[in-house]
């Protein structure tokens, strides 16, 4: 009797076993139906974009694994007999070179692959120029491997004499940033785009349109060209409260200087305001490289800075610490809106 009540037991797990996996399966492809219909009923364009951001963070993914590597790389220096500066020259030698090719085409910045080496020269070049003040040997370094590449660049399709002047004009231009060695970061800084503009003014008078390009965007894109720590957007119609705000924010100034920061900013304003003026209408060639550009930002970076140092004696010690070691802000003007027809 026993017997028989424990198969019949059995018999009853068995069955319920039986059932219960026969509602997942139905409740599974209950749901994948529904997914499906829910999927089908996506608009195509959300679909597209779905599938544009996954894609985009594949790359994202790829990019960040591979600057791990290479960073990670870079930590351990590979047992060699060569000196560091001739294994820091070789390394700038292969960064520039297989990159400028790529500064332009097509394909630069489409795939992790194309962009990478860009990626790197760029990086290279930005060490090397933050530790310009330590060591401007590794600088000079640096930018005279930098400016062989350009010179070799076959796309240039320089002349002889046009390249032995441009070698010239790219010498030039390295001595006169090895020599701007100002304590100011910011003084510094209108000094390097003051021997930019130089330069790309004895380019411009050298090269054709189409070189002068060429030279104008590797130059730019591998980080040699002078860039602000910020770029602030104004309309025409400014005041001195549009400046009062940035410059408490990098300044740190307090209420009790706040009198003397708005004087200090209004003398800028009226400097600006005769710029602007003076450019109304001619923002198309403000472009980079242009005299038009060059000459806009430096007057008002030169500008900028002389009404900060008149700060000087309201600031404290770390303000001036802040003041010295900071690039300034750029302020350029918002061209107006064009009604619409």
């Amino acid at each position: 009797m026993s017997m028989r009540v424990w198969r019949t037991a059995a018999v009853v797990f068995l069955f319920a076993s039986v059932l219960g996996n026969v509602l997942l399966i139905a409740r599974g492809v209950g749901r994948a139906a529904s997914d499906d219909r829910r999927s089908a009923a996506l608009p195509q364009e959300q679909t597209r974009a779905h599938a544009e951001l996954v894609a985009e963070r594949e790359r994202i993914a790829v990019l960040r694994e591979r600057i791990r590597e290479l960073e990670s790389r870079a930590a351990v220096p590979a047992p060699n007999s060569t000196s560091p500066v001739e294994s820091r020259s070789s390394l700038y030698r292969d960064r520039f070179r297989r990159s400028i090719p790529l500064v332009g085409a097509g394909s630069s910045y489409a795939a992790p692959e194309s962009y990478l080496p860009v990626y790197e020269a760029h990086l290279e070049l930005f060490r090397a120029s933050v530790r310009r003040p330590k060591d401007p040997t590794d600088y000079a370094e640096c930018l005279r491997e930098l400016f062989d590449a350009v010179l070799e660049d076959g796309t240039l399709k320089l002349g002889a004499e046009q390249s032995k002047e441009l070698r010239r004009i790219l010498d030039d231009y390295r001595e006169s940033l090895l020599q701007a060695s100002s304590a100011s970061v910011a003084e510094r800084n209108v000094r390097d785009l003051e021997t930019e503009a130089s330069m790309m003014s004895r380019a411009r008078t050298l090269l054709n349109q189409e070189q002068f390009g060429r030279v104008r965007d590797v130059l730019s894109t591998l980080g040699v060209f002078v860039e602000a720590m910020e770029y602030t957007g104004l309309n025409h119609d400014f005041t001195e409260d549009s400046f009062v705000p940035t410059w408490t924010e990098s300044y740190k100034f307090d209420e009790t200087q706040k009198p003397a920061v708005q004087v200090a900013a209004r003398g800028y304003a009226e400097a600006l305001r005769e710029l602007e003026l003076r450019y109304r209408g001619r923002e198309d060639r403000q472009g980079v490289g242009t005299a038009e550009g060059y000459e806009f930002r430096l007057r008002s970076l030169q500008a900028q800075l002389s009404a900060l140092k008149t700060l000087e004696n309201v600031m404290t010690p770390d303000q001036k610490q802040r003041l010295n070691s900071q690039l300034l802000t750029e302020f350029y003007f918002v061209r107006p809106r064009q009604p619409e027809k």
